[in-house]
């Protein structure tokens, strides 16, 4: 089954083979980089969560965080994957609890520095690689 596009306003969305990918800018969830979601972050997430209610109300929808190669802010993080996996759970955590998503159709994943979508070599690749995504699977969930 081929899931129908969506456009979302102020996010990239794209298709990826059966998959359509929700890129969420990090710099607009946590502009501190501390790993505390800030208030337009929880309206971003809202708002794309509200998107995704309606069109893909069923939908196994993973939570997916990525870096870019940029260093880690001292004393904060042990790894790339540490924060990565850190970001996909404050959305996670605003999905399962402020929106019509179902904890039982959310899965999360860290993915380090490990797919960019852009290089690295400058500082707006690094800002655009450094995303959570939301991946909507074409597999429905039960109940």
């Amino acid at each position: 089954e081929t899931l129908p596009a969506i456009s979302l306003p102020g996010v990239e969305v794209r298709r990826d083979g059966q998959v359509i990918r929700v890129e969420l800018p990090a710099g607009r969830l946590y502009p501190a980089a501390d790993g505390r979601i800030s208030p337009e972050g929880m309206r971003l997430v809202t708002g794309v969560a509200a998107g995704l209610v309606r069109d893909y109300p069923d939908q196994r929808t993973g939570v997916e965080g990525h870096t870019s190669k940029d260093p880690l802010p001292s004393g904060l993080w042990q790894s790339h994957h540490h924060l990565s996996v850190t970001e996909a759970m404050g959305v996670y955590n605003v999905l399962a609890t402020r929106t019509g998503l179902k904890p039982t159709q959310l899965v999360v994943a860290g993915h380090g520095a490990n797919y960019p979508v852009v290089s690295n070599a400058t500082p707006a690749g690094r800002q655009r690689n450094h995303r959570v995504e939301l991946v909507v699977y074409p597999d429905k969930v039960g109940g």
